[in-house]
Formats: C-alpha cells, structure tokens, sequence
C-alpha cells in the first residue's frame, strides 16, 4: 500500500509518522512527493524493510534512528540534505549504503553504532570518508 492521502489531503510531510511503532516490520510505499522525514521511523525495534526514499526528500534527520532489526540502508536520494542520526543506533545495519545526495551538508552521527562497511554513490570520496567515520 502506498501513502498518497489521509483524510483527502495529499501526504507530503511524515515527520514522526510510525514513532515508536513496535509492530511495524516492512515499511509502507512512501509518496513521490514526500520531502520531510524526521524522525519518521524513529525506534521501530522490529522495521526490517525500509522503504524507498522519494527522490526529493531533503530533511531525513533521525528517519531510522533506533531501527535495530534494520538490515539493509535504502538509497539516500539526490535530494537529501540532512542525514543526522539517520541509521543512529540501526545495530543490524551492515554492508554498504548509497548516497547520492548532491545537497547534503549534515550528516553528524549518520552511521553511529551501525557497521556499514562502504559508502557508495555519487558524492566526494572526502565526504564518504567523512561520513563513514560516523561509526
């Protein structure tokens, strides 16, 4: 199912929508449109599938944060330009992630905790580095 409208008005705004959602396991289609997801996943212990991350989408500070059983990072878009806690405490999270983000200027505590090993995508080898050290 995919989020397009609650109540008749077009969803383009998911901060702290699934908060503390403790049965959520696989997240729901996101909206194109969506731009802000702070802390929109914020400690769902048991999220296991993250969704695609609309292309647009600049604000993601704390989208994931706490989301243990994660184990696989989505696409961080183009359009990305805070990522601040995003994967914070994402324990299960490991392998690589894709940032593509030709914006993003915030990026403290990104990764800490989890154990991404590579960061691939279209930014700067500095910023990859930089971004991995967050760890």
């Amino acid at each position: 199912n995919m989020l397009y409208s609650i109540n008749g008005s077009p969803v383009n705004n998911l901060t702290g929508a699934f908060w503390g959602c403790k049965n959520l396991v696989k997240s729901p289609k996101l909206p194109p449109e969506e731009k802000y997801m702070v802390g929109t996943f914020w400690y769902c212990p048991n999220l296991k599938v993250a969704p695609v991350i609309p292309e647009n989408a600049s604000m993601l500070l704390n989208a994931f944060i706490g989301c243990s059983a994660l184990e696989k990072a989505p696409v961080i878009p183009s359009g990305a330009e805070d990522i601040e806690n995003i994967f914070a405490e994402c324990t299960s999270l490991s392998g690589s992630l894709e940032i593509n983000g030709t914006h993003l200027s915030i990026y403290t505590n990104a990764l800490k905790g989890t154990k991404i090993s590579e960061i691939t995508g279209t930014i700067s080898d500095e910023l990859k580095a930089e971004i991995l050290a967050t760890k």
